[in-house]
């Protein structure tokens, strides 16, 4: 699951991140909505370096709940496909 922003996939509901076991966070638009951003990658505690990460966060970044990637960690996305 990709978002920009993390309020379109946490509805009052039924949040649909939490089916998701892969989620990217892309350069949302509601960056200080930390409650929907831990639901959405999953953190059960605030953890400062996400929300540090996604201060500095740019085009073509993404910060991701795999378990391969450090929580928090900003990494460059490739895009495969332009229109």
């Amino acid at each position: 699951m990709f978002s920009q922003g993390v309020e379109e996939f946490n509805q009052s509901l039924f949040v649909f991140s939490s089916i998701c076991e892969i989620s990217f966070l892309l350069d949302v638009k509601d960056k200080n909505n930390t409650k929907a951003i831990n639901k959405f990658l999953g953190i059960i505690d605030s953890d400062t370096k996400v929300y540090r990460s996604l201060e500095k966060i740019q085009k073509g970044q993404a910060i991701s709940n795999i378990k391969e990637f450090t929580k928090g960690e900003l990494f460059k996305l490739k895009q495969f496909h332009k229109d």
